[in-house]
């Protein structure tokens, strides 16, 4: 398990359903596709400049709440007034300072708050489809691993701190009195940190998320790919009949037999979950 994959598994869980770049800041707009490596989307190229028949139409970016706040395993040790923080800023004049102390129970705990979180969705997914199934994976490229985004979910200002071990400490100073509004708020100033493989801190570099569509095998080709492997004279077994049915056999097309019409019939897509990136 990666050190961020909580932090995923509960934007997954609370943000209904989307799915953080790594890094946050790593820009991905909808119709990017790529491929899934080592936990995050590796953005490729986009859909656009496949020079696709029926155009590709997007929504207007769309509130999808006030803030996104989420967090594990985090335990508030401190919180003080602006008296008790004033003179560590340097400030002349009283500005409402706030001081917290965050303590983390363990590797991969974390704390993240994200404002104005907007959506932007691909609208026309059906009608482009078979267009680029085709391009994707016969005429332009050969891909037999690949995703297509197909929604972006942008932060304007963010914060995230994720814990290396149980001993890990966040103290902050910023102008926002809320519980977590201090992470992302563009006051923010780390005061003091321990132990952490992440601390950003009012970033307004915008954070990005995203759904995504990938490459599978439709249920005809499959079950056909299927009886082949297991009714060939020596059919595998033990790891190697564990590997073909868990991601390989998408691997067993061959590329003769695809052709304008074989490639519909061969190829289908499925919506990108979490277990998809193997953290």
């Amino acid at each position: 398990m990666t050190n961020n994959a909580k932090f995923m598994a509960h934007s997954v869980s609370h943000s209904g359903g989307w799915l953080p770049m790594i890094p946050l800041t790593k820009a991905v707009v909808p119709g990017d596709f790529g491929q899934l490596r080592g936990g995050s989307l590796a953005p490729l190229g986009n859909i656009q400049d496949l020079r696709l028949v029926q155009p590709v139409d997007a929504s207007e970016p769309l509130a999808l709440a006030d803030n996104w706040c989420w967090s594990s395993g985090v335990i508030p040790q401190y919180r003080g007034s602006s008296s008790e923080t004033q003179s560590a800023v340097g400030e002349a004049n009283y500005r409402g300072w706030q001081k917290q102390a965050l303590g983390f129970d363990g590797p991969g705990s974390f704390a993240f708050h994200g404002r104005a979180p907007q959506g932007q969705w691909l609208l026309n997914w059906a009608e482009f489809a078979p267009d680029i199934t085709l391009k994707l994976t016969q005429s332009a490229f050969s891909f037999r691993e690949v995703v297509v985004v197909t929604a972006v979910a942008e932060v304007s200002q963010w914060g995230l701190a994720i814990a290396g071990g149980a001993d890990a400490e966040l103290v902050l100073i910023s102008e926002d009195s809320s519980d977590w509004g201090g992470l992302s708020h563009q006051s923010a100033q780390l005061a003091q940190s321990r132990g952490l493989t992440q601390a950003a801190l009012g970033c307004d570099q915008r954070g990005y998320f995203f759904k995504a569509k990938k490459l599978v095998l439709s249920a005809l080709k499959h079950d056909q790919l299927l009886q082949q492997l297991l009714q060939q004279a020596n059919p595998p077994t033990g790891a190697q009949l564990s590997h073909w049915l868990s991601a390989g056999l998408i691997n067993r097309v061959q590329a003769q037999e695809l052709n304008l019409t074989t490639c519909l019939d061969t190829f289908d897509w499925a919506d990108v979950t979490l277990a998809d990136l193997h953290l």
